[in-house]
């Protein structure tokens, strides 16, 4: 009787050790975005901040994703380096702060930046994020 009881007991833990380990396998796929200066969606949101946002079409990026996995991006910003998103800083002169951050939804991913400025700053109209490049990594 105790032998059974002590097979049972092995073979409950065994299968209960397999379904642990059917969820090691990690999917990940990344993906390169471009957004050029023409094609930002421009508006002044509630705070009076300037808003730039672009919305790309990503059926990679699936439910399954989106409740269980992670969505990370990056944006080039010289066009080498690599900053992780969301990003914020100043202008070099100190009169506006940008950042560039992201949303996502299943089967869509918008970048969005915003600009904040110092009173009196001279020149906000003319401020536009420009041409930016981004890289996207889904993984669950």
């Amino acid at each position: 009787m105790k032998k059974l009881l002590l097979l049972a007991v092995v073979a409950i833990a065994a299968i209960s050790c397999e379904k642990e380990h059917k969820g090691d396998e990690l999917y990940m796929r990344s993906r390169e975005l471009e957004v050029q200066n023409q094609h930002w969606n421009f508006e002044v949101d509630e705070v009076n901040e300037r808003r730039f946002s672009y919305t790309f079409d990503m059926p990679e990026l699936t439910r399954k994703v989106c409740e269980i996995g992670e969505v990370s991006a990056t944006c080039y910003l010289d066009g080498k380096k690599q900053s992780q998103l969301p990003e914020a800083m100043s202008s070099e002169n100190g009169e506006y702060y940008q950042v560039i951050r992201y949303e996502y939804e299943p089967g869509k991913i918008t970048f969005v930046v915003t600009y904040t400025t110092m009173q009196g700053t001279r020149y906000w109209e003319e401020i536009e994020p420009g041409h930016l490049w981004f890289r996207v990594v889904l993984s669950y």
